[in-house]
């Protein structure tokens, strides 16, 4: 059980009969996103044209799916017009 899904301070652990294990704690953030800027940094400093950790390839898998989900639900921004 995670309790912030968009910044966790802690997950609670339990096993298959749905006992309490054990808490983690996170390690200290700002937002969540200081991992992704990290990586971002590396590979710029690196000379990367994309993040080993991200790649192009998989983003655009990611942006297919949430596409196809928002056709699926019906939802549509004002930006998709442009398009």
């Amino acid at each position: 059980v995670v309790d912030n899904i968009n910044n966790p301070l802690k997950a609670d652990i339990y096993d298959s009969a749905h006992r309490f294990v054990r808490s983690v704690s996170a390690p200290a953030q700002i937002s969540g996103y200081e991992y992704e800027v990290l990586a971002s940094l590396a590979a710029l400093e690196q000379g990367a044209l994309e993040c080993p950790d991200m790649p192009h390839v998989e983003t655009l898998r990611v942006m297919r799916i949430l596409d196809g989900l928002r056709r699926e639900w019906g939802v549509r921004y004002p930006g998709d017009d442009s398009l």
